[in-house]
């Protein structure tokens, strides 16, 4: 993949698990749509500090935010309902 492409994905979350949307090495992007189908927590992270930013009871969607995410930073969804909830995400990749 390469600048300008956009990259997207939907998984499948277990409860207390999460999603990390985390670039690979030397890659940026901007992330701007985020959806769920029940409650979660969106965290920034580094690796090793989790800051919690936001979070949804129930199904939603954080959209038009830009986000921008390198290896180094990067977002966690949490799933933090009962059950297995979908996630999924959209952006573009800048580098």
């Amino acid at each position: 993949m390469s600048k300008g492409d956009v990259i997207s994905d939907i998984q499948s979350i277990e409860a207390a698990a999460f999603l990390d949307i985390h670039p690979a090495l030397k890659r940026e992007w901007v992330v701007n749509n985020i959806f769920f189908n029940s409650s979660v927590e969106l965290y920034w992270s580094d690796g090793v500090n989790n800051l919690l930013c936001d979070c949804y009871l129930g199904f939603g969607r954080w959209s038009w935010e830009v986000i921008h995410l390198t290896n180094s930073i990067y977002l966690r969804v949490k799933n933090v309902s009962n059950t297995a909830t979908l996630v999924g995400y959209s952006g573009i990749i800048l580098k």
